[in-house]
């Protein structure tokens, strides 16, 4: 069964069409609205907007944020990937012992430079 994604998805061959002067004066299109979930409004033959309705932007919104986690998703497997073959990744305890002793290091080159004990 499609979802209204879907039909949005195909909102351009699709689409019911309504002009301008029609939304202004009539209500018929609030039940073409409840059939398609989205509704081209035109003047003229050009496409001024796109009405969308509440169901229809709730699925649109859920289905771009799934989207977004897939992105995510494989933008952190790259990183792992790429990162895999870095070496051995650190954490908790042996982290911050590595965190220390980079500090010691970079305090005792600053010291060095400075020429501070």
């Amino acid at each position: 069964m499609p979802t209204q994604v879907d039909e949005i998805r195909s909102a351009v061959t699709l689409t019911p069409r309504i002009g301008v002067t029609e939304l202004g004066r009539s209500t018929g299109w609030r039940d073409q609205l409840k059939d398609h979930a989205i509704l081209e409004i035109v003047e003229r033959a050009d496409t001024v907007g796109y009405l969308i309705s509440y169901r229809g932007m709730i699925d649109l919104l859920d289905e771009m944020e799934a989207l977004e986690e897939a992105a995510d998703q494989a933008s952190v497997a790259a990183m792992v990937e790429v990162r895999g073959s870095a070496g051995h990744a650190l954490a908790g305890e042996e982290l911050a012992q590595e965190a220390r002793q980079r500090l010691r290091q970079r305090h005792a080159k600053m010291s060095e430079a400075l020429d501070v004990d």
